[in-house]
Formats: structure tokens, sequence, C-alpha cells
């Protein structure tokens, strides 16, 4: 049998015709999905990334027995832990109420928020703008504890001191379910630390007080020398 070899530029034509072929079967339809798929990648990309610690806010979107999923407005889907709203209070918002969160992660269900967390880094904001004004905060003695007492303030809980509680004697029973101002005497962010006093605004009430009736006392005895 007499076989024949084709030159080089004969297999190299072969390639491109094949080369073209492939890309005129190509679909309109492939294109398109091409095309879609290049544009989703580039909306993804001119989003705002999440950090941790990032406050947000989004709108609910369903709503489940341990958790509650939250549209972020382009930033995919976020859950917040069904408990946490209990813990700070609040009833489980309804879809499409808006809730504001603290980004804390990232799991398998999407960003993972916290409402409880937000809430203890909301009023520990208003604890150090408190401390520095020299101004105290309403709290509401908890439950007592080795030494003192716990004193909620509304999501975050701080210790009173046995010695802060009172400017006599400490009787719990007095305090405990009952509401106070306090002075915060001292705070740590790190970890989460307050220490309130109820003993020093009442000292100062007293003072004033005490003030008032000795001026009243002496005024009196300037009466009575006339």
């Amino acid at each position: 049998m007499n076989t024949e070899t084709k030159p080089d530029d004969t297999i190299e034509q072969d390639v491109q015709s094949t080369d073209v072929s492939a890309e005129e079967s190509a679909t309109p339809e492939t294109n398109e999905e091409e095309s879609f798929a290049a544009m989703f990648e580039a909306s993804l990309e001119e989003q705002p990334k999440l950090s941790r610690g990032e406050y947000v806010t989004g709108v609910v979107v369903a709503i489940a027995s341990d958790v509650i999923t939250v549209d972020l407005k382009g930033n995919s889907e976020g859950v917040i832990k069904a408990s946490e709203f209990a813990d700070i209070g609040e009833a489980i918002p309804a879809i499409g109420d808006e809730v504001s969160a603290l980004m804390v992660g990232k799991g398998r269900q999407g960003v993972e928020l916290s409402v409880l967390q937000g809430k203890r880094r909301e009023i520990m904001d208003k604890v150090i703008a408190l401390k520095e004004a020299d101004k105290t905060i309403s709290g509401k003695v908890s439950k007592e504890v080795k030494g003192g007492f716990r004193v909620d303030l509304g999501g975050f809980e701080a210790f009173l001191p046995r010695s802060e509680a009172d400017t006599g004697f400490v009787n719990a029973g007095e305090l405990l379910n009952q509401t106070f101002d306090f002075a915060i005497i001292e705070v740590q962010q790190r970890p989460e630390n307050v220490v309130v006093s109820r003993k020093k605004p009442l000292a100062e009430k007293e003072a004033v007080l005490r003030a008032d009736f000795l001026k009243t006392m002496n005024f009196i005895a300037k009466l009575k020398a006339q």
C-alpha cells in the first residue's frame, strides 16, 4: 500500500479549521451564560466587604426556631441566634423588620451576626462616656454573688461590691430586683468588666442633705440670737 504523508502546513491548516469550527459551534445561550457569570462575579467584587466587629443593618427574610435570617442588602445573608433577642429583653422581629447587629464571623449558614454582642458594645460605649463625664447610670440589682451583687445595665451585667452597696448596713433583700442609680468606678474593656457603686451617689446625696440641714440650723440659731 502506498501512503502519503501530509506536509506540516497542511496539518496546521487542519488544526486552525478545527478551532474555527469549535468557535462557530458555540451557541448564543452559552455566550449569554458566560457573560452573566462574569457580570455576577464582577458585582460581588464591587460589594463592600464586611469585617468582624462591624455594625450592619439588614431586613429579616426568614424566621426559624433557632435562627433569624437577615438580608444584608447585597452582602449575602446573615444569621442571628433567635435566643439572643430574649437575652437583651426584646421580642423576636417579624419578617420585613429591620435589624442592626454586630458581625462576629462567617459560617456555613452565612454571615454570623449577634444582637447580644452589639447591645453589649452599645452599653460599653455608654458606660465609658458616662464615666468620663462623671455621671451615674441606672441599673437593676439582679442577683447576689460572692463578694457582692450583679447589676443589669440593660443587657450587660456590672459588678457591685458589697462594700459599695450602701453607706451603712447592707440588706440584700432591700436591694434585689430594685433599680438604682450607680456611680461607675471601674471600666475594663478586655475582658469586659464594669464595677459600680451605689454607696458613692448615696453618700453625695447625704452630704448635700447634711449641708442643707446645717445651713437651716444656723439660720434658725441666728434668728433666735436676734
